[in-house]
Protein backbone atom coordinates (compact mmCIF):
# COMPACT_ATOMS: atom_id res chain seq x y z
CA UNK A 1 0.00 0.00 0.00
CA UNK A 2 2.86 2.40 0.77
CA UNK A 3 4.44 1.71 -2.63
CA UNK A 4 1.09 2.34 -4.30
CA UNK A 5 0.67 5.65 -2.41
CA UNK A 6 4.13 6.85 -3.43
CA UNK A 7 3.61 5.89 -7.05
CA UNK A 8 0.26 7.64 -7.29
CA UNK A 9 1.46 10.94 -5.84
CA UNK A 10 5.03 11.04 -7.12
CA UNK A 11 4.73 9.57 -10.60
CA UNK A 12 5.63 12.93 -12.17
CA UNK A 13 8.87 13.22 -10.20
CA UNK A 14 11.19 11.30 -12.46
CA UNK A 15 14.47 11.35 -14.31
CA UNK A 16 14.62 10.74 -18.05
CA UNK A 17 16.78 7.64 -18.54
CA UNK A 18 17.87 6.52 -21.99
CA UNK A 19 20.59 4.15 -23.29
CA UNK A 20 23.56 5.70 -25.08
CA UNK A 21 24.80 2.43 -26.54
CA UNK A 22 22.93 0.05 -28.84
CA UNK A 23 21.01 -2.38 -26.63
CA UNK A 24 18.15 -4.88 -27.09
CA UNK A 25 14.68 -3.36 -27.04
CA UNK A 26 13.85 -5.19 -23.80
CA UNK A 27 16.82 -3.60 -22.02
CA UNK A 28 16.00 -0.16 -23.44
CA UNK A 29 12.43 -0.42 -22.11
CA UNK A 30 13.70 -1.42 -18.66
CA UNK A 31 16.15 1.51 -18.61
CA UNK A 32 13.45 4.03 -19.51
CA UNK A 33 11.10 2.58 -16.91
CA UNK A 34 13.74 2.95 -14.16
CA UNK A 35 13.68 6.72 -14.58
CA UNK A 36 10.06 6.95 -13.42
CA UNK A 37 10.72 5.05 -10.19
CA UNK A 38 11.39 6.60 -6.79
CA UNK A 39 14.94 7.36 -5.69
CA UNK A 40 15.34 4.10 -3.78
CA UNK A 41 14.28 2.11 -6.83
CA UNK A 42 16.58 4.10 -9.11
CA UNK A 43 19.57 3.31 -6.91
CA UNK A 44 18.74 -0.39 -7.03
CA UNK A 45 18.32 -0.18 -10.80
CA UNK A 46 21.76 1.46 -11.17
CA UNK A 47 23.40 -1.44 -9.32
CA UNK A 48 21.59 -4.07 -11.41
CA UNK A 49 22.23 -2.22 -14.67
CA UNK A 50 25.91 -1.90 -13.73
CA UNK A 51 26.18 -5.68 -13.47
CA UNK A 52 24.77 -6.06 -16.99
CA UNK A 53 26.78 -3.29 -18.67
CA UNK A 54 29.92 -4.64 -17.02
CA UNK A 55 29.88 -7.25 -19.78
CA UNK A 56 28.93 -4.90 -22.63
CA UNK A 57 32.50 -4.47 -23.88
CA UNK A 58 33.65 -7.96 -22.87
CA UNK A 59 31.10 -9.79 -25.01
CA UNK A 60 30.47 -9.62 -28.72
CA UNK A 61 27.35 -7.61 -29.54
CA UNK A 62 25.47 -10.64 -30.85
CA UNK A 63 26.26 -12.57 -27.67
CA UNK A 64 25.23 -9.66 -25.44
CA UNK A 65 21.92 -9.31 -27.31
CA UNK A 66 21.21 -13.03 -27.38
CA UNK A 67 21.96 -13.67 -23.70
CA UNK A 68 19.87 -10.72 -22.53
CA UNK A 69 16.88 -11.60 -24.72
CA UNK A 70 16.90 -15.29 -23.79
CA UNK A 71 17.47 -14.52 -20.10
CA UNK A 72 14.56 -12.10 -20.08
CA UNK A 73 12.09 -14.47 -21.70
CA UNK A 74 13.14 -17.50 -19.69
CA UNK A 75 12.96 -15.60 -16.41
CA UNK A 76 9.46 -14.29 -17.14
CA UNK A 77 8.16 -17.73 -18.06
CA UNK A 78 9.77 -19.32 -15.02
CA UNK A 79 8.44 -16.64 -12.66
CA UNK A 80 4.95 -16.35 -14.13
CA UNK A 81 2.23 -14.69 -12.00
CA UNK A 82 0.21 -16.93 -9.71
CA UNK A 83 -2.90 -16.84 -11.88
CA UNK A 84 -5.26 -19.79 -12.18
CA UNK A 85 -6.20 -20.83 -15.69
CA UNK A 86 -9.90 -21.66 -16.20
CA UNK A 87 -10.28 -24.99 -18.01
CA UNK A 88 -12.05 -23.46 -21.01
CA UNK A 89 -9.08 -21.18 -21.62
CA UNK A 90 -7.44 -24.13 -23.34
CA UNK A 91 -10.14 -23.98 -26.02
CA UNK A 92 -9.25 -22.18 -29.22
CA UNK A 93 -12.12 -19.59 -29.11
CA UNK A 94 -10.74 -18.13 -25.88
CA UNK A 95 -7.13 -18.19 -27.05
CA UNK A 96 -8.15 -16.59 -30.34
CA UNK A 97 -9.35 -13.55 -28.39
CA UNK A 98 -5.77 -12.89 -27.28
CA UNK A 99 -4.49 -13.31 -30.85
CA UNK A 100 -7.10 -11.17 -32.61
CA UNK A 101 -7.30 -8.24 -30.20
CA UNK A 102 -4.74 -5.48 -29.72
CA UNK A 103 -2.76 -5.32 -26.45
CA UNK A 104 -4.63 -3.68 -23.53
CA UNK A 105 -4.29 0.10 -23.69
CA UNK A 106 -2.73 0.43 -20.22
CA UNK A 107 0.39 -1.59 -21.11
CA UNK A 108 3.77 0.19 -21.25
CA UNK A 109 6.55 -0.47 -23.80
CA UNK A 110 8.05 -3.55 -22.16
CA UNK A 111 4.63 -5.00 -21.35
CA UNK A 112 3.49 -4.48 -24.96
CA UNK A 113 6.57 -6.36 -26.15
CA UNK A 114 5.86 -9.20 -23.70
CA UNK A 115 2.21 -9.36 -24.73
CA UNK A 116 3.10 -9.53 -28.43
CA UNK A 117 5.78 -12.16 -27.88
CA UNK A 118 3.43 -14.39 -25.87
CA UNK A 119 0.57 -13.97 -28.34
CA UNK A 120 2.88 -15.13 -31.15
CA UNK A 121 3.74 -18.18 -29.09
CA UNK A 122 0.05 -18.92 -28.52
CA UNK A 123 -0.55 -18.69 -32.28
CA UNK A 124 2.26 -21.20 -32.94
CA UNK A 125 0.92 -23.56 -30.27
CA UNK A 126 -2.56 -23.53 -31.78
CA UNK A 127 -1.11 -24.37 -35.20
CA UNK A 128 0.32 -27.58 -33.78
CA UNK A 129 -1.53 -30.52 -35.41
CA UNK A 130 -1.90 -32.17 -31.99
CA UNK A 131 -3.41 -29.15 -30.26
CA UNK A 132 -7.08 -29.98 -30.82
CA UNK A 133 -6.55 -33.58 -29.73
CA UNK A 134 -4.82 -32.17 -26.65
CA UNK A 135 -7.87 -29.97 -25.85
CA UNK A 136 -10.28 -32.91 -26.19
CA UNK A 137 -8.08 -35.06 -23.98
CA UNK A 138 -8.00 -32.32 -21.36
CA UNK A 139 -11.80 -32.03 -21.37
CA UNK A 140 -12.15 -35.77 -20.79
CA UNK A 141 -9.28 -35.81 -18.27
CA UNK A 142 -7.46 -38.32 -20.46
CA UNK A 143 -4.11 -36.60 -20.78
CA UNK A 144 -1.32 -38.50 -22.48
CA UNK A 145 2.42 -38.11 -22.07
CA UNK A 146 2.62 -36.92 -25.68
CA UNK A 147 0.59 -33.82 -24.73
CA UNK A 148 2.81 -32.85 -21.79
CA UNK A 149 4.85 -30.28 -23.73
CA UNK A 150 1.76 -28.52 -25.12
CA UNK A 151 0.21 -28.46 -21.66
CA UNK A 152 3.35 -26.97 -20.12
CA UNK A 153 3.63 -24.28 -22.81
CA UNK A 154 0.07 -23.10 -22.21
CA UNK A 155 0.54 -23.10 -18.44
CA UNK A 156 3.62 -20.92 -18.80
CA UNK A 157 2.12 -18.38 -21.21
CA UNK A 158 -1.55 -17.89 -20.34
CA UNK A 159 -1.03 -16.70 -16.71
CA UNK A 160 0.93 -13.69 -18.02
CA UNK A 161 -1.73 -12.79 -20.58
CA UNK A 162 -4.52 -13.04 -17.99
CA UNK A 163 -2.46 -11.09 -15.46
CA UNK A 164 -1.66 -8.22 -17.82
CA UNK A 165 -5.28 -8.09 -18.98
CA UNK A 166 -6.84 -8.00 -15.51
CA UNK A 167 -4.37 -5.84 -13.53
CA UNK A 168 -4.84 -2.08 -13.47
CA UNK A 169 -2.04 0.16 -14.70
CA UNK A 170 -0.60 1.15 -11.31
CA UNK A 171 -0.54 -2.34 -9.78
CA UNK A 172 0.95 -3.78 -12.95
CA UNK A 173 3.63 -1.09 -13.01
CA UNK A 174 4.65 -1.86 -9.42
CA UNK A 175 4.79 -5.60 -10.13
CA UNK A 176 6.79 -5.19 -13.33
CA UNK A 177 9.38 -2.86 -11.78
CA UNK A 178 10.29 -5.52 -9.25
CA UNK A 179 10.52 -8.01 -12.10
CA UNK A 180 12.84 -5.71 -14.06
CA UNK A 181 15.44 -5.76 -11.29
CA UNK A 182 15.32 -9.54 -11.15
CA UNK A 183 15.58 -9.80 -14.93
CA UNK A 184 18.72 -7.64 -14.88
CA UNK A 185 20.32 -9.72 -12.14
CA UNK A 186 19.37 -12.95 -13.89
CA UNK A 187 20.85 -11.74 -17.21
CA UNK A 188 24.05 -10.57 -15.48
CA UNK A 189 24.58 -14.00 -13.91
CA UNK A 190 24.14 -15.69 -17.29
CA UNK A 191 26.60 -13.26 -18.87
CA UNK A 192 29.06 -13.97 -16.07
CA UNK A 193 28.80 -17.72 -16.71
CA UNK A 194 29.19 -17.24 -20.47
CA UNK A 195 32.21 -14.95 -20.06
CA UNK A 196 33.83 -17.35 -17.62
CA UNK A 197 33.43 -20.31 -19.98
CA UNK A 198 34.61 -18.30 -22.98
CA UNK A 199 37.64 -16.68 -21.36
CA UNK A 200 38.37 -19.60 -19.02
CA UNK A 201 38.71 -17.12 -16.18
CA UNK A 202 36.36 -16.23 -13.37
CA UNK A 203 34.31 -13.16 -14.37
CA UNK A 204 33.09 -10.90 -11.57
CA UNK A 205 29.97 -8.87 -10.95
CA UNK A 206 30.89 -5.32 -9.83
CA UNK A 207 29.53 -3.72 -6.67
CA UNK A 208 29.88 -0.29 -8.31
CA UNK A 209 29.93 0.60 -11.98
CA UNK A 210 30.10 3.87 -13.91
CA UNK A 211 26.97 3.97 -16.06
CA UNK A 212 27.65 7.39 -17.59
CA UNK A 213 29.15 5.98 -20.85
CA UNK A 214 26.10 3.72 -21.28
CA UNK A 215 23.04 5.56 -19.92
CA UNK A 216 21.95 9.20 -20.11
CA UNK A 217 20.18 10.37 -16.95
CA UNK A 218 18.51 13.77 -17.01
CA UNK A 219 16.83 14.81 -13.81
CA UNK A 220 13.46 16.48 -14.04
CA UNK A 221 13.00 19.38 -11.65
CA UNK A 222 9.65 19.43 -9.83
CA UNK A 223 7.24 22.17 -10.86
CA UNK A 224 5.75 24.59 -8.33
CA UNK A 225 2.54 22.59 -8.44
CA UNK A 226 4.41 19.34 -7.69
CA UNK A 227 6.38 21.04 -4.89
CA UNK A 228 3.14 22.17 -3.30
CA UNK A 229 1.66 18.67 -3.58
CA UNK A 230 4.74 17.12 -1.96
CA UNK A 231 4.66 19.67 0.87
CA UNK A 232 1.00 18.84 1.46
CA UNK A 233 1.70 15.10 1.60
CA UNK A 234 4.70 15.59 3.91
CA UNK A 235 2.69 17.77 6.30
CA UNK A 236 -0.07 15.15 6.51
CA UNK A 237 2.32 12.25 7.06
CA UNK A 238 4.41 14.19 9.61
CA UNK A 239 1.43 14.92 11.86
CA UNK A 240 0.09 11.36 11.93
CA UNK A 241 1.24 9.19 14.81
CA UNK A 242 0.87 5.44 15.19
CA UNK A 243 -1.78 5.90 17.89
CA UNK A 244 -3.97 7.84 15.49
CA UNK A 245 -4.06 5.09 12.88
CA UNK A 246 -7.21 2.90 12.88
CA UNK A 247 -6.80 -0.30 14.86
CA UNK A 248 -7.52 -3.66 13.21
CA UNK A 249 -10.76 -5.26 14.34
CA UNK A 250 -12.55 -8.56 14.02
CA UNK A 251 -15.97 -7.00 13.44
CA UNK A 252 -16.45 -9.20 10.39
CA UNK A 253 -16.96 -12.17 12.72
CA UNK A 254 -20.44 -13.21 13.84
CA UNK A 255 -21.25 -12.83 17.53
CA UNK A 256 -22.67 -16.33 17.49
CA UNK A 257 -23.03 -19.19 15.07
CA UNK A 258 -26.81 -18.90 14.78
CA UNK A 259 -26.60 -17.83 11.13
CA UNK A 260 -24.21 -20.55 10.10
CA UNK A 261 -25.59 -23.73 8.48
CA UNK A 262 -25.48 -26.80 10.66
CA UNK A 263 -24.14 -28.86 7.79
CA UNK A 264 -21.44 -27.06 5.81
CA UNK A 265 -21.01 -29.88 3.30
CA UNK A 266 -23.74 -28.42 1.08
CA UNK A 267 -22.19 -24.99 0.68
CA UNK A 268 -21.85 -23.86 -2.98
CA UNK A 269 -18.51 -24.53 -4.62
CA UNK A 270 -16.57 -21.34 -5.37
CA UNK A 271 -15.81 -20.67 -9.04
CA UNK A 272 -13.44 -18.44 -10.93
CA UNK A 273 -15.39 -18.24 -14.20
CA UNK A 274 -15.40 -14.43 -13.91
CA UNK A 275 -12.19 -14.62 -15.92
CA UNK A 276 -14.13 -15.92 -18.92
CA UNK A 277 -15.24 -12.43 -19.84
CA UNK A 278 -11.65 -11.64 -20.78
Amino acid sequence: MIKLFILLFCQNLFSAWAPIKDVPFELEAIIKSAGSGDLEYQEKAKVSLGKVFNFYNNLEKKDFYYIFKVSTYKYLLREKPETRIPVNYFNSPFLNKFIRKNPPTHLQDFEKWLWSALVKDVDLIMRDPNYYRFVEAKKKNEMKDSFAILDKKIRLIIPWLIFMKTQDKVELEIYMRESYLKILDHAAINMKIFATLKEKANAKLPLKFDLSPYISIKKSEPTKKEDKAIDTINSIVKDITEDELPKPTDDWKLDSDEFLPKDDTELPTPVDDWLNEF
